[in-house]
């Protein structure tokens, strides 16, 4: 059961044993990941507020996606700070418990019915979020990102662009169509 894994792992980070305000329910949202939001009676000061569990299926992946998220939150990125991450069996895999943030699905709005007559309105403004985010992500400095993941001990090459134009490569000499044609 969730509710237990999930006090033994908060309960063995803070050292002492922790009680939920609000059990684990379950978000919609998530495209991988299991996400739950939750709260705990009487907590330490980092874990105060309505909380998020994202449980993800691929331990590597997991890894990665919590250290980027806490490497960007440093540098001031608008995102909710990772106050807890790492992998357990009985949470079901890699894990992070992070603030929640308030916001909507970006595709919010497009109900039946309704949908044609919004979706003009729904583009514009999810092409705008889109744009805005990407800027400001651009801007971040990169380094600090890089040494997080490489004092983890990922091979940041494996992930950057000529990692996948290699791969793009081996699709394209393997004969699979519209490979050559995307290099």
């Amino acid at each position: 059961m969730i509710d237990e894994a999930l006090l033994r792992v908060l309960s063995a980070h803070t050292g002492r044993h922790e009680s939920f305000a609000q059990r684990p329910v379950a978000m919609t949202g998530g495209y991988w990941a299991a996400i739950y939001c939750f709260e705990l009676t009487g907590p330490p000061s980092e874990l105060t507020g309505p909380l998020v569990l994202r449980i993800m299926p691929d331990r590597d992946a997991g890894l990665l996606e919590t250290i980027v998220q806490r490497a960007v939150a440093d540098q001031g990125y608008p995102t909710p700070r990772v106050v807890l991450g790492g992998f357990d069996d009985g949470l079901g895999g890699a894990f992070m418990v992070m603030e929640r943030a308030d916001g909507r699905a970006l595709l919010d709005g497009l109900a039946l019915g309704r949908t044609l007559l919004r979706l003009p309105t729904t583009l514009r403004r999810v092409a705008h979020q889109l744009s805005a985010a990407t800027l400001q992500l651009h801007q971040l400095d990169p380094l600090p990102v890089i040494e997080s993941l490489e004092d983890a001990g990922i091979d940041t090459a494996l992930s950057g662009v000529e990692a996948r134009f290699d791969e793009i490569r081996a699709a394209a000499q393997a004969s699979f169509a519209g490979f050559a044609d995307l290099l």
